[in-house]
């Protein structure tokens, strides 16, 4: 069979910009999040404060600034945390949870100093489904801001 004296070029072309998309479309490289998950006691011991609350507020990280989240806090298992409690926290789209949504209720635990508390990657959180489960665990807040007829 003859061959046609565009072949040659043609395939060589076509192969270019098959090569040329694929390094173009190509993902970025991405870090798994692997997460080491403590139990209720470890975690407790290791953390500055724990709390329940709803986050009412996110700010997202800046040059001058890392983001933050806000919570309206309904009970504390450790810690100095006030009825408005501000944390340092990776805001929006994150590998590694927690996965923070403004108007849901968490249990968080915190790193950090008193005075610059933060959620970390991967540190123990319970939200949704799980937090009643959390709450037996964790057993009586050592404080409270709930009336009667909290959540």
């Amino acid at each position: 069979m003859p061959r046609s004296p565009l072949g040659a070029p043609l395939a060589l072309a076509l192969g270019a910009v098959l090569v040329l998309t694929s390094l173009v479309l190509a993902p970025a490289s991405v870090a798994a999040c692997s997460c080491a998950w403590f139990d209720v006691a470890t975690a407790r011991t290791q953390a500055t404060h724990v709390f329940e609350g709803v986050l009412v507020n996110a700010i997202p990280a800046s040059d001058a600034a890392p983001g933050r989240a806000v919570f309206r806090v309904d009970r504390v298992w450790k810690g100095r945390v006030s009825r408005t409690f501000t944390v340092q926290a990776t805001i929006g789209l994150t590998m590694c949870p927690p996965h923070l949504e403004v108007g849901q209720r968490y249990i968080l635990y915190t790193a950090g100093s008193n005075a610059a508390p933060r959620v970390e990657a991967c540190t123990r959180f319970a939200g949704g489904e799980s937090l009643e489960t959390e709450r037996r665990e964790l057993g009586t807040p050592t404080q409270s801001y709930l009336s009667d007829h909290g959540p």
